[in-house]
């Protein structure tokens, strides 16, 4: 185990530290939540357009999504206790760390433990989720976006100093399994139901 946390490290020592000015400012506006607002709302139109008056199914099913990624990645951050990147600074060689200046912050200095990230498990959640969804009604066109934003989302995290790559992988390996069960789910409740 301490050899894949090591490599862990070292990873995170390289993707950290691809830094640039312009890089600096996009990565921030990637990791702000309230910044997608418009890809969200592009994605409640693509469910309203689907399922029309039971659109409250999807939505439903969305929420429950984000619930149980962000949830469980909480509890499994305090379960296992990994301090953030940000936070065992002083152990990592020249790490680029933006967050203590530019976030709002929880317990402590940058977010108190990171294993494993909600960020990567929400947005490969809601990404999995909608490209399914997509599919299954012949959208694959707009599906093209859905991954690349998950990951630009995930290492972003890594970018700021807040997360190490096995957090965003766990985290988007959870969010993924979760994406797929929510829509099974979904798409019974959508049959159950008659809703199609």
């Amino acid at each position: 185990m301490n050899s894949i946390l090591e490599l862990d490290r070292a990873l995170f020592q390289w993707l950290n530290a691809q830094h640039n000015p312009m890089a600096d400012v996009i990565m921030k506006l990637i990791s702000e939540k309230w910044f997608w607002i418009p890809l969200y709302a592009f994605f409640i139109y693509l469910l309203f357009r689907f399922f029309r008056k039971k659109v409250w199914i999807s939505i439903l099913s969305v929420a429950l999504l984000v619930t149980i990624t962000d949830q469980v990645s909480y509890r499994t951050k305090k379960g296992v206790g990994r301090p953030r990147p940000c936070n065992v600074a002083a152990e990592l060689p020249n790490p680029v760390l933006m967050v203590n200046e530019d976030f709002d912050t929880y317990e402590g200095t940058c977010g108190g433990t990171g294993f494993f990230s909600g960020h990567a498990s929400n947005s490969f959640g809601i990404a999995v989720f909608m490209y399914l969804i997509l599919g299954a009604f012949g959208q694959k066109k707009y599906a093209w976006i859905l991954l690349p934003w998950a990951a630009a989302v995930a290492y972003s995290r890594i970018y700021l100093g807040v997360h190490y790559p096995l957090d965003i992988l766990v985290g988007a390996v959870f969010g993924s399994a979760m994406g797929w069960a929510v829509f099974k789910l979904h798409q019974y409740l959508i049959e159950k139901v008659g809703l199609r």
